[in-house]
C-alpha cells in the first residue's frame, strides 16, 4: 500500500522507480502466463501453428503501454509476426526486433501483416517499397492486408485497398508476389552476418513511467523521449553504415544467454561484440552476464553514459564495469568504428546512409541484399565493395534471371559501380566457384521514336460517373437537403437513434444474428441523386448496392424494373439497365425507395457506359466520350472517376526492338504490349520489348471509391474514419488523383 502512489506519481528524489519497473514486469508476466503461453500450448497440443502479431510495435512507448516487451511474446509463437501499417511507416526496428528473436530461438519463419491502412491509391511501386525493407530485415512470410469477401457498405472503406478482384490490377498482382518470392527463395536457409548484439532499453522506459508520461502511445516525458530518440538513432547509425546486429531482450537473455571463450551466445546466435547504448537501467542478471563476457575478453562497448541503475535501483556497478571496457561517445563515427566487424558492405555515394544492405552466409557462398530506402532519388555511379570473393552473380528478383555483372577483384575484394534507382534493390551472390552465366548486355539503340501528342485509346471497362450527393426523406419524418451520402447516412442514423457505421461498428453478421439487423425495419426512405446530361448517351447502366432492400427505382419520375443484368466490381453491386427513353438533356434524377435496416447504409451510386464526364461547378455532367486522349492527366478529359485499364495504341514500331522508359504515370502499373507483354511496375520503369504496339496503363480504384472530398489528397493512413467527410476534412470539390501517362514515355530503337 505504501508503494501504490508511486504507480501514478514520481517521487521527487527518485529518477527511476523500481515499483514501476516491477509493475510492468508483473503485467508482462501475467500477459504471457494467461494469454501467450496457453495459446502456444493449445496450438502445440492440437498440431496447429501459432502466428499473428501483438499490438503496436512502432516504438518503445507503444510496446511498453500495450504489452510490456514485444520480444518476450515472440518466444511463444511458432511464426512470430508484426503488423506494419500505412505506406510511409519507417519503424524499421519493428522488423529487426522480431527477426532477432527468430534468429536467436531458431524460428524459421517471420510473418508480417503489411499494407493495412494504405488506401485505394496504392500502386505496385508503393507496395514494393513497403515490402522491401521488411524482406531485408528478416520477414519471409507475407500476410497482405487485405482481401474482401465483399465491399458492401462500410466494407469498401475498411482499410483499403482490397488485394482481390475488386482492384483492376489484381490479375497482375502475381508480379509483385513473384518478386518477393524470389527474394525469399534466394535467402531461404541463409544466416545473416550479424556479429553485434544491442541491448534493448525497454525496461528503462518501464522504470521512467508515471501518470502523464504518455499521451496515448507517445511519450511526453523528456527522459522517455530521449530514450526513444536514442533507440532510433542507434538503429540508424548502425544500419546506415550497414553494420548488422540483433537486439538482446534482457529476460530472454536471462534464460537463453551465456558467455563462452569471449563470445556471447543467445540460443543459436553468437556475438563477437555487445553494445550498451541509450540504456538507463540493466537487470542484475544482465550485469552478471556482461561481466563474465568482458572477463573472458569479449568486446563490450558502452556508448554515451553507462547505466547508473541496476534493477531500477541506483548503482555504480555498471559504470565500474564500463571503466574496464570500451567507452565511446554516442556519436556516429565512434559507434561505427567500435561496432564494425570489417565485413560490412561499403558504399561510396551521396547520402550513402540511406542505402541499407545485409550479408548472408549460405551453402557455397554469400548472398547480399542491397536496398535504396530513398523513394524519391536514385544514386548514379554508386561504388560498392562487397567484401571478400572472386566471383559475382546478380540475381534479378524482378525477372528471375541470373547474370554476371561487370565487376573487379582488388586485393581479394569485389568492387563494382552501379546506378541504383529510387527505391531500387540489388541481390548478389558471391559463390565459391564460378559458373557460366550470360553477361549483362546494354541496349545499343540510339534512335528516338517520336510519340504523338494524341492517342487512340481503349478502355477495359465502361466509364464511370460517381453520384455521391443525395437528398433523403423518410416515413418517420426525416427530410434532408442534398448532401454527401455518408453525411446523409449519419443524419439518418441520428434521427433513428442508430449507432454510426465505421471502424468501431458491430459487424453486420453479428447484427443480423443477434440484433435483428435484417428483420427489424427502421424506416422506409427515399434517396434522390441528381446529374446533368449535355449529350444523350445510350446503353447506360446504374450500379447500386442493397438491391434486395430497394423497393422502387425511378428515373426522372418514371419507374424502371429492378432487374439486375449482372454484377460490377464486387458481388454487392448490381447493374440495372436504364432505358434510353427515360433520360433527357439537362437535369436528371435517380430516386431510390428503400427499406432501411440497421445493416443498411446510404451509399453512392454509379452510372456506367460509353460517355464522358465533366465536373462543372462540382456537378457531374455526362458528355460524349472523347475519341482520342492526350498525354497528361485523363481526369479532365472525360474520365475523372474511371478506374479500370486504359490502352494507348502506338503505330510504327513493327519489327523493331525498343527500350521504353515511362518517367511519370498515374496508376498502379504499366504493361507494354508487343511480341510479348512486359510489366513496368517499379522504377526506373524501363524495359526492352520487340514490336511495341500499345502501352496499357492499369489504374487504381482511388478516383471511384475515394475519399473524394477530403482536402488532403494524400493522407498518412486510411481507415473508415478517412471517409467521414466532415469539416475541416471536407471540400465541395472532387479531390482526384492524376491518372494516365503524365509524361511521354521515352522510346529508343
Amino acid at each position: 500500500l505504501e508503494n501504490l502512489p508511486e504507480l501514478f506519481l514520481r517521487r521527487e528524489e527518485k529518477e527511476l522507480s523500481r515499483v514501476k519497473r516491477d509493475y510492468f514486469e508483473l503485467c508482462q508476466q501475467l500477459f504471457l502466463e494467461c494469454f501467450a503461453r496457453p495459446i502456444s500450448d493449445w496450438c502445440r497440443e492440437n498440431h496447429l501453428i501459432f502466428t499473428g502479431h501483438v499490438l503496436h510495435e512502432d516504438s518503445l512507448c507503444c510496446q511498453a503501454i500495450m504489452q510490456g516487451s514485444l520480444m518476450r511474446f515472440y518466444e511463444y509463437m511458432d511464426y512470430p509476426g508484426i503488423d506494419i501499417l500505412a505506406e510511409n511507416n519507417q519503424c524499421y526496428w519493428a522488423a529487426k526486433q522480431v527477426d532477432s528473436v527468430a534468429r536467436q530461438l531458431d524460428k524459421k519463419w517471420v510473418l508480417s501483416e503489411l499494407y493495412g491502412c494504405t488506401g485505394w491509391q496504392m500502386d505496385f511501386e508503393a507496395y514494393k517499397n513497403i515490402g522491401d525493407w521488411q524482406a531485408l530485415f528478416g520477414v519471409n512470410l507475407r500476410c497482405p492486408h487485405l482481401s474482401w469477401y465483399t465491399m458492401k457498405g462500410e466494407g469498401k472503406r475498411d482499410y483499403p485497398a482490397s488485394i482481390l478482384h475488386q482492384s483492376a490490377w489484381y490479375p497482375e498482382y502475381h508480379y509483385l508476389e513473384d518478386y518477393f518470392s524470389r527474394i525469399h527463395a534466394a535467402l531461404h536457409g541463409a544466416k545473416a552476418d550479424a556479429a553485434l548484439l544491442v541491448i534493448s532499453p525497454i525496461e528503462s522506459v518501464w522504470a521512467r513511467a508515471y501518470s502523464g508520461a504518455f499521451d496515448g502511445l507517445t511519450g511526453t516525458d523528456p527522459e522517455i523521449r530521449r530514450l526513444e530518440e536514442q533507440y532510433a538513432s542507434v538503429f540508424h547509425m548502425l544500419t546506415g553504415n550497414r553494420i548488422d546486429f540483433d537486439y538482446g531482450e534482457e529476460d530472454i537473455m536471462a534464460r537463453h544467454a551465456y558467455a563462452e571463450n569471449g563470445t556471447l551466445h543467445i540460443g543459436s546466435c553468437a556475438y563477437g561484440k555487445v553494445l550498451v547504448a541509450g540504456v538507463d537501467t540493466l537487470r542484475s542478471s544482465t550485469l552478471r552476464l556482461l561481466t563474465d563476457y568482458a572477463a573472458q575478453g569479449g568486446a563490450l562497448i558502452f556508448a554515451g553514459n553507462p547505466p547508473s541503475f541496476v534493477d531500477a535501483l541506483p548503482s555504480g556497478e555498471v559504470k565500474a564495469l564500463a571503466s574496464a571496457c570500451t567507452t565511446i561517445p554516442l556519436e556516429e563515427n565512434a559507434l561505427t568504428e567500435a561496432c564494425a566487424n570489417g565485413r560490412e558492405i561499403k558504399i561510396d555515394t551521396e547520402d550513402a546512409s540511406l542505402l541499407f544492405a545485409r550479408s548472408y552466409r549460405t551453402e557455397g557462398g554469400r548472398m547480399i541484399l542491397l536496398l535504396n530506402t530513398d523513394r524519391k532519388k536514385g544514386r548514379a555511379n554508386a561504388a560498392l565493395c562487397l567484401g571478400t570473393g572472386k566471383y559475382l552473380e546478380q540475381w534479378d528478383p524482378r525477372t528471375g534471371k541470373i547474370t554476371e555483372p561487370e565487376y573487379h577483384v582488388i586485393n581479394g575484394q569485389i568492387h563494382l559501380t552501379i546506378d541504383l534507382e529510387a527505391g531500387g534493390e540489388r541481390l548478389y551472390r558471391i559463390p565459391a566457384r564460378k559458373r557460366r552465366l550470360p553477361k549483362q548486355e546494354a541496349f545499343r539503340g540510339t534512335r528516338t521514336f517520336p510519340l504523338p501528342d494524341i492517342f487512340r485509346y481503349t478502355l477495359s471497362e465502361p466509364n464511370i460517373c460517381v453520384l455521391d450527393m443525395a437528398a433523403v426523406t423518410g416515413k418517420t419524418g426525416l427530410s434532408l437537403p442534398p448532401m454527401e451520402v455518408l453525411k446523409a447516412d449519419r443524419a439518418l442514423r441520428d434521427h433513428l437513434r442508430l449507432p454510426y457505421r465505421g471502424g468501431e461498428m458491430l459487424q453486420p453478421w453479428y447484427q443480423v444474428k443477434y440484433k435483428g439487423g435484417s428483420t427489424r425495419l427502421c424506416d422506409t426512405i427515399t434517396v434522390t441523386y441528381r446529374f446533368h446530361i449535355d449529350a444523350l448517351p445510350t446503353g447506360i447502366s446504374l450500379a447500386l448496392e442493397d438491391l434486395e432492400h430497394i423497393c422502387r427505382i425511378l428515373i426522372n419520375g418514371r419507374e424502371i424494373p429492378r432487374k439486375s443484368s449482372g454484377k460490377w466490381i464486387d458481388i454487392c453491386f448490381d447493374k440495372i439497365p436504364l432505358p434510353d427513353e427515360v433520360l433527357c438533356p439537362g437535369a436528371n434524377t435517380i430516386t431510390l425507395v428503400m427499406d432501411y435496416y440497421s445493416t443498411c447504409g446510404i451509399e453512392a451510386v454509379y452510372l456506367l457506359g460509353e460517355f464522358g464526364v465533366m465536373l462543372a461547378n462540382n456537378r457531374p455532367t455526362l458528355t460524349t466520350l472523347p475519341e482520342t486522349i492526350t498525354i497528361g492527366d485523363i481526369t479532365p478529359q472525360g474520365l475523372p472517376f474511371y478506374s479500370g485499364a486504359i490502352t494507348y495504341h502506338i503505330e510504327g514500331l513493327q519489327n523493331t526492338l525498343c527500350s521504353v522508359t515511362a518517367p511519370d504515370f498515374g496508376g498502379a502499373l504499366l504493361k507494354l504490349s508487343g511480341k510479348e507483354e512486359v510489366p513496368l511496375a517499379f522504377p526506373p520503369h524501363k524495359a526492352l520489348i520487340r514490336d511495341l504496339n500499345a502501352i496499357r496503363l492499369i489504374l487504381t480504384r482511388r478516383n471511384t471509391f475515394g475519399p473524394l472530398h477530403h482536402p488532403e489528397k494524400r493522407q498518412y493512413s486510411y481507415s473508415p474514419a478517412s471517409f467521414i467527410t466532415e469539416p475541416p476534412c471536407w471540400t465541395d470539390s472532387y479531390v482526384l488523383y492524376e491518372q494516365g501517362l503524365l509524361k511521354k514515355p521515352e522510346i529508343l530503337y
